[in-house]
This record gives C-alpha cells, structure tokens and sequence, in this order.
C-alpha cells in the first residue's frame, strides 16, 4: 500500500451510514510496511438511537487508486434505552442520532 485509506460506517438497521469515521494520510500513515498495524477509534459520547446497527467497513487507497477489502454486516449490535422514557415510547424511525441539547421557555 502507498496511502493506506480506511473508514467505517456504523449502519442501521435502515441500511443507512449513520457515523462515519476516517484514518486518512498525511494525518495518519501506516500500511507501507509488512506487518500488522493496530487502528483504535474512540467515541467520548456516542448518542445513537435505540435500534440495531453493524459495522462497515473501507480499507482502500486514495479515490482512484487501490480498493483492497470492503466488509459488511461486521459485529453487529443492538442498542436500548433503559433508565430513562419519553412520552411516546423510543422509536427507531424517528432519528439515528441524539446530540445534547436544552430548551429554555422564554
């Protein structure tokens, strides 16, 4: 590999990418040498809606280059919510995604 490219998607049970998360050159070089190389991709607050979601994922080189593996289906998962409730009821359909947020009544 020149540029080692890989991304992953977490998908819902909607077939849609609902998180997108990249190792891309020049901020990140690895692969060019034989061996094994160890990628860890943290999220500090992941606020993902109830439902089931899999991961995908890209190991490529840049657009137009190199595709060398896509994978689909990977470590599958299911996510509920079970210390809080909302008025009529959590609902997969209704977003992917939660980001904090405050109401004020002015």
């Amino acid at each position: 590999m020149r540029n080692a490219c890989f991304s992953f998607n977490i998908v819902n049970q909607f077939q849609n990418p609902v998180v997108h998360a990249s190792a891309f050159p020049p901020e990140f070089q690895y692969g060019k040498s034989p061996g094994e190389t160890l990628l860890i991709c943290r999220f500090p607050s992941l606020k993902l809606n109830v439902g089931q979601y899999h991961i995908r994922t890209h190991l490529t080189e840049p657009p137009g280059m190199e595709i060398y593996e896509k994978l689909d289906g990977l470590c599958s998962f299911e996510v509920i919510r079970v210390e809080d409730s909302i008025l009529w009821g959590w609902d997969p359909s209704a977003c992917s995604y939660f980001e904090d947020f405050r109401w004020q009544v002015a």
